[in-house]
């Protein structure tokens, strides 16, 4: 999502969230959200209730820190689905990252 809104002169930034990696977009009162894990824009109720608690300008995340979130939130996909070699090989990738 980042790298394709970049592409058309959009800048989404990560934000970390309790329980959830979100895309944050623009600013104060234009603030909005992506959800990228469930491929959906947080309509603007459900946005107030985030900004509770990240703030009206959510800190981005460095992009070292977003791929190791992503690679994480795969894991415990895999740890669900008890896809166990899946979850050992994103296990590398972290380890190659941190």
């Amino acid at each position: 999502y980042m790298s394709v809104a970049e592409g058309v002169g959009l800048q989404l930034r990560g934000v970390n969230y309790p329980g959830h990696f979100l895309l944050a977009y623009g600013h104060g009162s234009s603030l909005g959200f992506v959800d990228a894990f469930q491929n959906r824009l947080i309509m603007e109720d459900e946005a107030q209730d985030i900004i509770k608690i990240a703030g009206p300008d959510p800190e981005q995340l460095p992009n070292k820190l977003v791929l190791l979130r992503m690679l994480l939130n795969f894991q415990g996909a895999h740890v669900r689905e008890q896809n166990f070699d899946k979850k050992d090989r994103i296990l590398e990738y972290v380890t190659k990252i941190e």
